[in-house]
């Protein structure tokens, strides 16, 4: 909270007079309200005789600092710091805070203070809110009422809440001003005068009924309206300020001016001088300047009503017209060129608009209609008389370059300047492409005028007589594809950049072959792009394993593999160490890369001629390896019989015993079936039944059909003697033993492993005896 210390030195030599006034009780009306910008009190201060003077103070209560200060006594302005009026206010805020926020206005106090007591009447007297007092007694003063003893003694019932008190009563004015203010409400008119010279435009503004008055201060105005309060412009014209007391036509204008003052008060305090923190008081404002923002909001605000303009000192009525304007532009010929003029119309650049005035019209032109033409308006509008010259080298680009642009926006009249004449001859290119040394392309553009003939990077000769336009374009293409330059040769370059140089070979010759003659050296046409290779996939079954072989009727097989080891999706091309350029978009390596990755393929396994892989990874192979347009897939006949088996599985074959048929319950004899189909296409698998199905026992069944010698079980340590006791009571007939024990004891039960149907071990006794198994083949595992 703010200071008495603070007050002081704001104050300065007015405090102690301050000091007189607030000990004196002269504080009449004390108001605060809290808004976005901070705490707002508001007070009438008794000076001298009958004088009562009104007092505005914000304050910023989170950095404890006065952010406004104003007051209405003839010697506000003469202070160096606040008034005494304004310190008064000040020391009685902070010796009582906490009272003065419960006080109140009653609606007769409300409507009192903007001018309309007569509403009391007709709503009735409205005594629940708790009155402000008509004198706020300063420290020192005892004397109170007999009511104010009673009401202190008693207990204060309930109130409503101030805020909504206050607006309930604005609200109950607002619905009852058109009837108490028959007279005036929605008729009031505003209307504008547009004051414009070359300097600036200002506007200032006429308010009234029948008689017109002279809007002194627009801010007192919109403060009237944004407090919905009673403001008098003379004595015939004072009335409560609400949107609804103006004419339909007026109220846009009003709008605007509401914007204009938010947008610009805080600028009008520093401009004129008032931008000390405890007096940001704004200054009275007559006349308002509108800038490009401004005029553009004051002309949407006017529509087509008809408003007086003082332009060259002279008043006359214009309105808004949505005609476009017609201006001429001259190009008359002269001794060694042409003079061009613009016709000199009266004008303002504003935001959204051009704004012209002609002939009583007023002229909206849109910034984005105006597009090439504005940079020749800003040009034009810096030359004496809108006047300039063209020498006669310069009239050939002035007719290619602005004149079709000008066209479209002027009514363009041609004297003396034969235009045919400064048309340019159709410009030709022709496309040099060489490769002078290994890793470098060189590339020329010229363009040709019949026999004249230009490097499209030379702008040093004949710039008049040039199509430039046509030249940059041809330029920047070519240097589309290149990523040096060369000034002393004038052509551009490609350096070590196979990208480039594919692009192009692909599709730079093509794109330039479009604009003109295009010449490649016969270094260059060595260069070849070939298509992508067709590839052949062959898969074979050997043995236990897959045998691959890869192949390429388009290229040896060793640049095949090569392209295959380095082998990059994101790249559309692949260059060979001869110096060509492979095509690697649609080709069958795409597919053959995935496979290289899935099976970590090393060089030196593609450089083989068959590539052995794991029989279990068939199903992957025959999935991935599809029929492609440039790759062929041979599979010989174990190969796809096999795959036919594994998609069509035949369950025909019981992998159930007499012993276990009366025990397992069907899915236990499909699941002891798959692990059997699993076993004899040399696949794993993961039999994946909830706890409790019997999983140990299909495996047991399985076990007990396809016993060829020793099977391998691992499972976690605590399982282990589960799967003895099981293996002991669903087949005794199968010799079981546990891999157990000290190391010594497990060795042994290894080196006998020949003489047992199932060796059962844990997963931490098989990693710890890893090198044991090394030697030992099972028959299941």
């Amino acid at each position: 909270m703010i200071t008495r210390e603070q007050i002081r030195k704001l104050a300065g030599y007015s405090y102690s007079r301050g000091v007189d006034i607030w000990r004196q009780g002269k504080i009449r009306r004390f108001q605060i309200k809290t808004t976005k910008k901070g705490r707002q009190i508001q007070a009438d201060v008794k000076g001298s005789g009958r004088n009562l003077y009104d007092v505005r103070i914000l304050l910023d209560e989170e950095e404890d600092s006065v952010q406004e200060a104003w007051c209405d006594c003839p010697a506000f302005y003469s202070y160096e710091g606040l008034c005494k009026h304004c310190t008064a206010v000040l020391l009685y805020y902070l010796e009582n805070p906490d009272r003065v926020e419960e006080e109140h206005m009653s609606l007769s106090e409300f409507l009192k203070q903007r001018g309309l007591e007569g509403i009391q009447k007709e709503i009735g007297e409205a005594t629940d809110g708790i009155k402000i007092q008509e004198n706020l007694r300063a420290p020192g003063n005892t004397t109170a009422s007999r009511s104010d003893s009673m009401l202190l003694a008693g207990v204060p019932k309930r109130r409503t809440t101030r805020q909504l008190k206050e607006l309930l009563q604005k609200q109950t004015a607002r619905h009852m001003l058109p009837v108490l203010q028959e007279e005036s409400f929605g008729k009031v008119r505003l209307e504008p005068l547009l004051i414009c010279d070359t300097r600036e435009c200002r506007a200032e503004f006429r308010i009234g009924i029948g008689r017109m008055y002279i809007v002194k201060d627009i801010f007192s105005m919109i403060r009237a309206l944004r407090e919905q309060s009673s403001y008098s412009y003379g004595k015939s014209l004072e009335f409560v300020h609400i949107k609804g007391s103006f004419t339909e036509e007026s109220r846009p204008l009003v709008e605007f001016l509401e914007q204009w003052v938010g947008r610009y008060e805080k600028a009008y305090l520093q401009t004129s001088g008032y931008s000390y923190l405890y007096r940001a008081a704004l200054p009275k404002a007559r006349t308002i300047v509108l800038d490009g923002w401004g005029l553009d909001g004051f002309l949407d605000a006017m529509g087509n009503r008809v408003f007086y303009v003082q332009l060259d000192g002279t008043e006359s009525r214009w309105h808004v017209t949505d005609a476009a304007l017609e201006r001429r532009l001259q190009l008359t010929g002269t001794e060694g060129g042409a003079e061009l003029s613009l016709e000199n119309v009266f004008g303002y650049a504003c935001e959204r608009d051009q704004v012209y005035f002609k002939d009583g019209l007023i002229y909206r032109v849109s910034n984005e209609g105006l597009g090439e033409v504005t940079e020749f308006l800003d040009c034009m509008k810096k030359l004496p008389n809108r006047t300039a010259f063209l020498q006669e080298e310069d009239l050939p680009a002035f007719f290619r370059q602005l004149m079709p642009i000008l066209k479209e926006h002027f009514q363009c009249e041609i004297k003396g300047v034969d235009e045919k004449q400064t048309e340019l001859s159709a410009v030709k290119f022709q496309f040099y492409l060489d490769m002078p040394q290994e890793k470098l392309v060189s590339c020329r553009a010229i363009a040709c005028y019949g026999e004249r003939e230009y490097s499209v990077y030379d702008l040093t000769g004949d710039i008049d007589r040039r199509d430039l336009v046509s030249e940059s374009e041809a330029a920047r293409i070519l240097s589309s594809y290149c990523n040096t330059y060369d000034d002393l040769k004038k052509e551009m370059i490609i350096y070590q950049d196979d990208e480039l140089f594919y692009r192009l070979l692909t599709e730079g010759i093509v794109q330039l072959s479009a604009i003109g003659e295009v010449y490649v050296s016969d270094a260059l046409k060595k260069v070849r792009v070939l298509p992508s290779p067709g590839v052949s996939v062959g898969i074979s079954m050997g043995g236990d394993l897959l045998e691959l072989t890869v192949s390429s009727q388009d290229m040896p097989r060793e640049e095949l593999m090569e392209i295959l080891s380095r082998y990059d999706r994101k790249r559309k091309f692949y260059r060979l160490k001869n110096g060509d350029f492979v095509n690697m978009e649609e080709n069958g390596l795409e597919s053959l890369q995935e496979v290289r990755q899935a099976l970590q393929l090393t060089d030196k396994q593609l450089m083989q001629d068959k590539i052995e892989v794991p029989a279990y990874r068939m199903l992957y192979l025959d999935e991935t390896l599809q029929e492609n347009a440039m790759m062929e897939v041979i599979r010989d006949v174990s190969f796809a019989s096999r795959i036919e088996k594994l998609q069509n599985p035949d369950f025909e074959k019981d992998y159930v015993p007499d012993s276990l048929k009366g025990i397992l319950r069907e899915y236990q004899k499909a699941g002891a079936a798959w692990i059997g189909m699993l076993y004899s296409n040399q696949f794993g698998g993961i039999l994946a039944d909830d706890m409790g199905l019997g999983k140990t026992l299909q495996v047991i069944s399985f076990l007990l059909v396809e016993h060829t010698g020793c099977s391998l079980i691992v499972c976690p340590a605590s399982l282990v003697y589960n799967w003895k006791h099981e293996l002991e009571r669903f087949a005794p007939s199968l010799k079981a033993d546990m891999v157990t024990g000290n190391v010594q004891q497990r060795k042994e039960v290894l080196d006998r492993w020949k003489e047992v149907d199932v060796l059962i071990t844990s997963y931490d006794l098989l990693r710890r005896d890893i090198t044991d198994y090394q030697e030992l083949h099972f028959s299941a595992r």
